[in-house]
């Protein structure tokens, strides 16, 4: 066996089977119910929106527009180009929590939006949104735990949304800055 896949599958059986206790049981299905995320986000963002300052504002648009490009131009390309079966389609031992949605598992969409979440609320907010990646992190802790992936989708998903996030993030700010060095080389005219 390679090894990579071997060290993928030693890690997933201990965090998968090793690690499980009754109150992980519990709480890391979840972390991953996207009901637990997507419901209070209905609710809050178009609040914070309305009632938030600019800085906050700017920083609810790019979290949902990175999600959306990371998800729609990356994460979901990939899934269909990479194909690999989630663990419960060929490891019978997986203690399966969750469903396992849709067939493809690399990369985690979980971990990638997770994170993109983070790292836009990093460029932000800096040292206060620290606090969010342990958050990210145990997110993408559960999915392995869960059974619905490999440790390797998650650091795959996570470094993608990271990656992807920052992506946005500079193609704007770049283009904010090429867009306030015309505006002004017009009133030097």
């Amino acid at each position: 066996m390679w090894w990579p896949l071997s060290i993928d599958l030693a890690c997933f059986r201990w965090i998968n089977q090793t690690l499980s206790n009754p109150a992980c049981d519990l709480l890391m299905p979840l972390l991953s119910d996207p009901k637990l995320v997507l419901l209070p986000a209905l609710v809050a963002v178009p609040f914070l929106l309305w009632l938030g300052n600019a800085r906050l504002r700017a920083c609810l648009l790019f979290a949902i527009a990175s999600v959306v490009l990371v998800e729609s131009l990356v994460v979901g390309p990939l899934k269909q180009a990479i194909r690999r079966p989630r663990p419960a389609e060929f490891l019978p031992e997986t203690r399966l929590l969750v469903g396992q949605g849709k067939p493809r598992s690399m990369p985690s969409g979980h971990a990638a939006n997770s994170f993109t979440v983070v790292t836009v609320f990093l460029w932000f907010y800096r040292r206060k949104a620290l606090l969010l990646l342990p958050v990210a992190g145990t997110i993408a802790f559960s999915r392995v735990y869960n059974g619905a992936h490999f440790p390797s989708d998650v650091l795959v998903g996570a470094i993608l949304g990271t990656a992807g996030a920052g992506l946005t993030i500079w193609s704007a700010d770049r283009r904010s800055e090429e867009h306030t060095s015309e505006l002004q080389s017009r009133q030097v005219i």
